[in-house]
């Protein structure tokens, strides 16, 4: 089984999670960042973040296995491809959040550190039958 599940926020910035039944995941993001005066793209970055998934009562743990750059555009000669396929080659450590079923397609991972929740919307679900 397959469950894909995308961040509530809309618009520039995004994030896709897919979760496999084998302990696995996927993760897309993509971070735009947009001039305040004028709306022109300063830069955009996509990443997949790849690794394992552990669930034990209400606890979501993701351990990163490797990460990489996808797309990278940028305007701004200071902010490089470099820079940003250095920060994310620095593996993150075990991320735990408390995981909060709002409905059937609908749930929000819950920051363990208070910090806020981010809502997740089931988009996709396959199920293979052997």
């Amino acid at each position: 089984m397959k469950e894909a599940y995308a961040s509530g926020n809309t618009g520039i910035n995004r994030s896709t999670y897919r979760f496999d039944a084998d302990g696995t995941y996927e993760t897309y993001s993509t971070l735009t960042m947009l001039a305040g005066n004028s709306n022109e793209q300063l830069y955009s970055v996509t990443s997949l973040e790849q690794g394992t998934w552990t669930h034990k009562a209400k606890q979501l743990c993701m351990t990163e296995d490797k990460s990489e750059l996808v797309k990278f555009e940028s305007s701004i000669a200071t902010v490089t491809r470099e820079a940003f396929e250095t920060a994310i080659s620095e593996k993150s450590p075990p991320i735990c959040d408390t995981l909060v079923i709002q409905s059937d397609d609908s749930i929000e991972l819950h920051d363990s550190q208070g910090r806020g929740a981010m809502p997740l919307q089931q988009i996709s679900m396959e199920i293979k039958i052997r």
